[in-house]
């Protein structure tokens, strides 16, 4: 059996009737509580960047991957010399003579591989990634380069539309 207590509620006497209403003015607390915001607000903002200085957002490994899948789920681009295929991959864990980059057919293959050993410890690293190229793309035009920083970017120029892909679509409506 649960107790219960009754607290006695006084509808007559609410709290707010012993402020006194000639210095409370909503506006003024409101201001200040804005004001209040903004400050921490900039506060968190010089914080953030001061982080961001000591460990650039962009050294973490998660944001790699999710940059490295967004350029993979996007390789089309406009470039000054038309459409461009280009794919880009994170191997900055990876020196050059690790990695090897190949077709089989019309997939692209892009694997490396790390090891080292000592007395002391043993470290195994390795990458693989297979991408299924475009039918207008050509294998032939496919050119790589590893960038200081090691980013893998790989690229083709695209056919140039003739045109006969474009039409008028009429709209239906009752």
């Amino acid at each position: 059996m649960a107790l219960m207590r009754q607290i006695p509620l006084s509808w007559e006497n609410p709290i707010w009737s012993r402020w006194d209403m000639e210095t409370f003015d909503p506006q003024r607390q409101l201001r200040s509580l804005d004001g209040e915001m903004r400050r921490v607000s900039s506060d968190m903002n010089k914080m953030y960047h001061h982080v961001q200085s000591l460990c650039p957002i962009d050294h973490h490994p998660a944001n790699w991957r999710m940059r490295e899948n967004f350029n993979l789920d996007n390789p089309f681009m406009q470039d000054t010399d038309g459409r461009k295929f280009r794919l880009e991959f994170d191997l900055r864990q990876f020196r050059p003579e690790e990695i090897v980059v190949r077709t089989e057919g019309n997939k692209l293959e892009v694997h490396a591989k790390h090891e080292e050993k000592d007395e002391n410890k043993s470290v195994h690293r390795e990458y693989h990634r297979q991408y299924v190229l475009p039918k207008e793309l050509s294998c032939d035009r496919l050119v790589s380069k590893l960038s200081r920083d090691g980013v893998l970017c790989i690229e083709a120029p695209l056919p140039l539309t003739d045109g006969r892909g474009d039409r008028l679509i009429p709209i239906m409506h009752n």
